[in-house]
């Protein structure tokens, strides 16, 4: 029995077949499930706004960031967020009341500011330009900061450089608590993957449409040199501050403390193992100095809860009111009898409050 041969034209036609026929089998397939795909992911996906290429980005946030004057002296950063002239920027930026504010714009314009409200808790101060202007561009602030992994970038004036964007991405997906030594407080930060040098403070961080995240307030710092972890406040505390044009109040033990694995050895002389949070720093005055609490007692609870980590600690103060009374139960390195004390809270923003009334 002879074998068929297979002529190219032949060839050709077999293969034009077999593709049709796949195609065909291709879109019975497919149809069902591209109309299926209309449920609600697929609708909230079409709304959101597309990314901006780098270079659009750049300009569109360059005209509505600021750098900020404290008497005279570049000292920070900070953007728009209203038309109407607010600006936001980091609270250590300003340092204190009683000093003399000016904005440059990205038009180089140098106007005049005072501050409108502080959030020591997060960092971050809310100035009014003084300016009837009311058409400045701004930048409009997330509902939320998004979730670690997510690219951001940040612009300001690094060292004294003008006009800088750089980029990163968020680390974190939750808050912590950093210890800002020149403050003498704990800002509750997230952690971005970025360096930002000096001058950046107050910058503001922006997400891949534009839309600001966050306001760069500090960085990890090992002997003398920053190890690519920046501290950013959050989008929500900012939206309220912009929503409220209020100072807050928040609640401090005054102090600083580490974590008991954080210890190269036992703390207690007797050698017994503990949990629990080691004061490091006291404030003078503070109302932890006042109440007797003393550097190296040992904190073991809050109202009777067990703390082992700072967040926790930091967490159930914050979630109190200043003028409340806090029950701490603290040993010695010397007595590991536990003892209460009793810490009556303070606010961070005393400062910004006692200016305040006086204004009043």
């Amino acid at each position: 029995m002879s074998k068929a041969k297979w002529t190219p034209r032949a060839i050709v036609l077999f293969i034009f077949f077999l593709t049709m026929l796949t195609g065909l089998i291709s879109l019975t397939i497919l149809a069902p499930a591209t109309a299926d795909n209309t449920g609600p992911d697929t609708a909230e996906s079409s709304k959101q706004s597309p990314d901006l290429p780098q270079q659009n980005l750049y300009d569109h946030v360059a005209p509505a960031s600021v750098e900020i004057l404290v008497d005279g002296r570049l000292a920070g950063s900070g953007c728009f967020v209203a038309p109407t002239g607010l600006v936001i920027t980091a609270e250590h930026v300003l340092a204190h009341p009683d000093r003399r504010i000016e904005v440059i714009t990205n038009t180089r314009d140098r106007i005049p500011a005072s501050v409108v409200a502080v959030n020591c808790a997060h960092d971050l101060a809310l100035l009014q330009v003084d300016s009837d202007r009311e058409n400045f561009p701004y930048l409009p602030i997330a509902e939320k900061t998004p979730p670690a992994s997510t690219p951001a970038y940040v612009f300001g004036a690094p060292v004294f450089r003008h006009g800088v964007m750089l980029a990163g991405r968020v680390a974190r997906n939750q808050t912590a608590f950093e210890w800002y030594g020149s403050e003498k407080e704990y800002i509750e930060i997230i952690h971005f993957s970025a360096l930002a040098p000096q001058g950046m403070s107050g910058g503001p961080w922006f997400d891949s449409e534009g839309q600001l995240i966050g306001i760069q307030s500090g960085g990890m710092v090992l002997d003398g040199g920053h190890v690519g972890i920046s501290f950013v406040a959050p989008a929500r505390p900012l939206r309220e501050l912009v929503k409220n044009k209020k100072t807050v109040q928040t609640p401090t033990l005054a102090i600083a403390c580490e974590e008991m694995w954080e210890q190269g050895s036992n703390p207690l002389k007797n050698g017994e193992s503990i949990e629990g949070l080691i004061v490091r720093i006291v404030c003078e005055p503070g109302p932890s100095f006042s109440a007797g609490l003393k550097p190296d007692d040992i904190i073991t609870a809050v109202e009777g809860e067990k703390v082992r980590y700072r967040d926790e600690l930091l967490h159930a103060v914050r979630s109190r009111k200043t003028g409340q009374t806090v029950n701490l139960t603290v040993i010695s390195p010397d007595n590991p009898e536990p003892r209460d004390v009793d810490v009556t809270l303070t606010a961070l923003e005393k400062e910004w409050l006692d200016k305040d009334a006086e204004q009043t």
